[in-house]
């Protein structure tokens, strides 16, 4: 079993182990004549899993859950795509509604009470009229050029 020994103070300690060993992930041992961390090749591909795990956003929680009360991968993933699913969907209506607020060209003290209690407490109502509005507004140019195509000939 190879180790790897690291200074507390080496700038793989602090920005690869550290923050795994503060949340108890990932806990090496001392070695105790010089103080410092040693890792095992088990702990470094442990350590890579946990990295993998958080580069897709996995919380801490649910990383726990996989490695030590053996919840199954596939089962994390299922909830954590439901949760980026809905993030998304947020954005997604986040973005439109500042497209259209930058389109009305207005100044947020230029807001009605009305605007903005729909767009605060009716948020998914109010982009959804948006859109078919939007919807609307693209079939009438559609019917105006092809009135103008037809009616050109």
């Amino acid at each position: 079993m190879a180790l790897c020994h690291w200074n507390t103070g080496s700038k793989i300690a602090g920005q690869v182990a550290l923050p795994h060993r503060n949340i108890h992930l990932l806990i090496p041992k001392r070695n105790p004549v010089n103080g410092y961390r040693e890792y095992t090749e088990e702990d470094i591909l442990l350590l890579n899993r946990i990295k993998m795990l958080r580069m897709l956003d996995i919380p801490v929680s649910d990383i726990r859950k996989i490695l030590y009360e053996k919840e199954a991968l596939t089962s994390v993933l299922n909830t954590h795509l439901l949760k980026i699913k809905e993030e998304e969907n947020r954005l997604r209506q986040n973005y439109f509604l500042c497209e259209e607020l930058i389109k009305m060209d207005m100044s947020v003290t230029d807001l009605s009470e009305e605007m903005l209690d729909k767009m605060i407490s009716g948020k998914e109502e109010y982009i959804y009229q948006l859109e078919r509005i939007k919807g609307q507004d693209r079939i009438q140019k559609i019917f105006d050029i092809s009135k103008l195509t037809c009616c050109a000939r």
